[in-house]
């Protein structure tokens, strides 16, 4: 049970993709979706993490991680889309 917040981490990881090829498209309700979806799940990992104490070395690098890919994609999109 104390990886699930990592689980979560990586669900957000995996999300980077789907939410990247949806602002590619203009697709920018589903795009909006899969975002709240991201941002829901950081805030959730975090409260189980610090809830049940549930933290470890790969969750800190993790959580960090995921948040960055995320705006790291928007951003090479929104670049690349000029």
């Amino acid at each position: 049970m104390h990886h699930i917040p990592n689980i979560i981490s990586v669900i957000r990881i995996l999300l980077v993709i789907p939410t990247a090829l949806a602002l590619w498209q203009n697709l920018y309700t589903q795009a909006l979706v899969l975002m709240f979806i991201a941002g829901v799940s950081d805030a959730v990992d975090g409260a189980i993490a610090r809830r049940f104490n549930w933290m470890s070395e790969l969750g800190k690098a993790l959580d960090p991680i995921a948040d960055k890919l995320l705006v790291g994609a928007m951003i090479v999109v929104f670049t690349v889309q000029e």
